[in-house]
């Protein structure tokens, strides 16, 4: 017999068990499980977790900007704007997003 599987039985028969052969089998009713009760995260809370990603990003974007326009300049062989400035926006907006999920999901 496979344990796994779950045997859906009326409520009158929910506490009953029947010996025959001597094996017992019982009859058991499913286990209901609500929602889950969500925490309310408090507005500090909040703030915080804002404030950790903004700082983490900034200094992740720096420092990969950094060598990001350097490397691109070495390339080119001069200073120009391009597509790497593009790049650092994104590579910001990947990072707070990120680091916003990884937070949110650490305080439950």
């Amino acid at each position: 017999m496979n344990d796994s599987k779950v045997h859906y039985v009326s409520e009158d028969m929910e506490d009953q068990y029947l010996t025959e052969d001597s094996k017992i089998r019982l009859y058991l009713s499913p286990v209901r499980y609500g929602n889950p009760q969500k925490r309310k995260e408090t507005v500090m809370e909040k703030v915080a977790a804002f404030l950790l990603a903004f700082a983490y990003s900034i200094f992740i974007t720096y420092v990969t900007g950094q060598w990001l326009v350097s490397s691109v300049t070495r390339w080119r062989g001069y200073d120009a704007i391009g597509g790497e400035y593009i790049l650092v926006i994104v590579i910001f907006m990947a990072c707070f997003g990120i680091m916003l999920k990884l937070l949110k999901s650490y305080r439950g």
